[in-house]
């Protein structure tokens, strides 16, 4: 039974998506003492397979080479992470602890709640982000899905001119 189990400092679960490789290629792994990761290997055989022969070439080439591809990314994320911080901190009703390292970031919407935004008084996380969709053709996640009504997330995992979109459409939205 799972329950059982406690986190174990000792053994690791992580996978090279986010730094090496694209995500559609994500692939999986653990490092940790034989009985512990044996024991993750039982779990993961009831829930995946294995994964698709392109994603292991690779996973293999990424980590043979990709420190400056990485670093290049890095940077990249840093200055995209930069412009959205600022443009969400510009938004009136909305407050934002800037990420340390995620691609995302996770407002706090609460300010907004008991406004109008494209004719929709919103009251929750899942209420601005239909009213998002709807006047300004954004989509956000609502915080809802983390446990808060209080939040949104948006990923800042795409071009610095879609994310000065998105603040302009957030903007007229909210303005």
């Amino acid at each position: 039974m799972l329950t059982r189990f406690r986190p174990c400092p000792l053994a690791s679960n992580a996978t090279l998506a986010t730094a090496r490789q694209p995500v559609y290629h994500r692939l999986g792994y653990a490092a940790g003492p034989k009985e512990i990761v044996d024991a993750m290997a039982k779990v993961r055989s009831h829930t995946t397979s294995h994964p698709a022969s392109i994603s292991q070439v690779a996973a293999q080439a990424a980590l043979a080479d990709s420190e400056g591809d990485v670093r290049r990314m890095a940077a990249k994320f840093a200055e995209r992470r930069e412009v959205i911080v600022e443009g969400i901190g510009s938004l009136p009703g909305v407050t934002l602890v800037p990420p340390a390292g995620a691609f995302y970031v996770y407002p706090n919407v609460a300010g907004l709640f008991g406004r109008e935004i494209g004719g929709r008084t919103v009251r929750s996380g899942q209420d601005v982000a239909e009213a998002l969709l709807a006047a300004a053709r954004i989509a956000v996640v609502p915080g809802e899905a983390f446990g808060t009504t209080h939040h949104v997330r948006l990923s800042f995992a795409c071009s610095m001119s879609r994310i000065r979109e998105g603040i302009a459409r957030l903007q007229a939205a909210l303005a």
